[in-house]
């Protein structure tokens, strides 16, 4: 499942609910530290633009070496992966890739999602729900959509017959008017 197909999901979801269930704080800090959602592409140097499956979105990953951007409370950041609108260039979407070398059912990487979880609750309150396909969690805003998820990445046995596995924690951001107007496109 991509980024917009997870969005998409949640707006569907969160639309019937109610405009006093709406995250103040989240639109407030629209997007993550000092990655806004609205930023030029051209402020994200070195950006690597990958396939998008969306013809109206530039898709990149992006590192960064600003130590207060590395961290995702006291898990390392691995990656970001941003969305861009390709007429105006503008972020309205922002990935956060946190990997973890163990299959997606060592306690370890509940944990990890755990801790995270209970942090984003400390700043921004309970979460609007849970996700129907993965461990996750969304939150919305009037403007901002968010969703903490983790998920297998990889999973194999090795010589010894032993699972070995990647798994990934992801906190994604969205810009509600990007999903409206993709969803007006397809009207």
């Amino acid at each position: 499942m991509n980024i917009k197909n997870v969005f998409s999901l949640i707006f569907l979801i969160t639309s019937i609910l109610t405009v006093h269930c709406q995250n103040k704080e989240l639109d407030e800090r629209n997007g993550f530290k000092v990655i806004k959602l609205g930023s030029h592409i051209d402020r994200f140097e070195g950006i690597k633009e990958i396939q998008s499956g969306d013809p109206n979105t530039i898709v990149g990953f992006w590192n960064t070496s600003d130590p207060d951007l590395g961290y995702l409370f006291d898990e390392k950041i691995d990656i970001f992966e941003l969305g861009f609108d390709r007429t105006s260039k503008k972020l309205k979407s922002l990935k956060i890739v946190i990997y973890i070398k163990e299959p997606y059912y060592n306690p370890i990487v509940f944990e990890k999602f755990i801790k995270i979880y209970e942090n984003i609750i400390s700043v921004l309150g309970k979460p609007l729900g849970s996700m129907k396909d993965v461990r996750g969690f969304y939150w919305e805003g009037e403007k901002v959509a968010m969703a903490l998820f983790t998920k297998a990445e990889e999973l194999k046995l090795n010589d010894d017959g032993e699972v070995i596995g990647l798994s990934a924690i992801y906190l994604s951001f969205v810009s509600i008017n990007s999903i409206i107007n993709e969803a007006e496109k397809g009207f």
